[in-house]
């Protein structure tokens, strides 16, 4: 298992625990098991942002408009994080049981706990590209 992992899954429990206390801390007891939910709904976020929607469909279109120039490619790769991830963490919120759970009691608890579920999983997608490196072999 490479290094990387175990790193992980350190960053992953003193995150989950810390940012994951302050949540429920900040959270009425009756929001806490939706707040949990919908964390874990962002967990797959991050790979489906980057493999489903980022990779396939925005970096080939990227290609295709700017393919002879280069530079302006490499460029417009820097707004491929924005264009593909914030879309992703308020993903949860086109569904009906979740949006109706939202009140503007409890929008900064619900925005946190959607955002540490990305988080989380992004943790994992950048231990996946550290683990596939070479150089940090």
């Amino acid at each position: 298992m490479h290094q990387i992992y175990i790193a992980s899954a350190v960053t992953t429990i003193f995150t989950f625990l810390l940012a994951g206390a302050f949540i429920r801390w900040r959270s009425r007891p009756e929001d806490r098991e939706f707040l949990l939910k919908i964390m874990l709904m962002e967990l797959p976020m991050a790979f489906i942002a980057f493999y489903l929607v980022r990779m396939p469909v925005i970096d080939n279109l990227s290609r295709l408009v700017f393919g002879s120039d280069q530079n302006l490619y490499m460029f417009m790769k820097n707004f491929y994080a924005p264009l593909t991830e914030e879309p992703a963490k308020i993903l949860p919120l086109l569904f009906p049981f979740v949006r109706k759970r939202i009140t503007k009691e409890n929008f900064v608890v619900a925005a946190m706990a959607l955002g540490l579920g990305f988080g989380i999983g992004e943790i994992w997608l950048l231990g996946k590209f550290i683990a596939g490196s070479t150089a940090a072999a």
